[in-house]
């Protein structure tokens, strides 16, 4: 990531659930973060936070658009970034770190590596 690159970039990112019914969670979503920033995602439910999230996870694809974190590509790229869902999904026996690498953790990656 160079000096002047955003710490996050979104670009014409779009997303439509198929359904039925058909839902345009986002439409021609543009935005760019700076680094060092502190950012919340507000809004009623249904509006996309969520689903932006998922994308920039690597979680979901987007019809259109492009999404970058630290300059690399983040969609359909798992590993980079992290999402924790609205309602939480924790194992209650597990510590917190184990909890957070867990996904990574079953998709095969070592657990030293998704600790990291």
């Amino acid at each position: 990531m160079t000096k002047n690159q955003p710490a996050l970039s979104l670009k014409n990112l779009e997303h439509t659930f198929t359904g039925p019914p058909l839902v345009k969670a986002l439409e021609n979503i543009n935005l760019e973060i700076e680094r060092g920033l502190f950012v919340s995602l507000v809004g009623p439910s249904g509006c996309g936070k969520s689903t932006l999230l998922r994308i920039l996870a690597g979680i979901t694809k987007p019809d259109s658009g492009t999404a970058q974190i630290h300059g690399k590509n983040a969609i359909g790229s798992t590993g980079q970034s992290a999402y924790m869902a609205q309602r939480d999904l924790l194992l209650p026996w597990k510590r917190v770190l184990q909890n957070a690498t867990l996904g990574a953790e079953l998709s095969g990656i070592k657990k030293t590596t998704a600790k990291e």
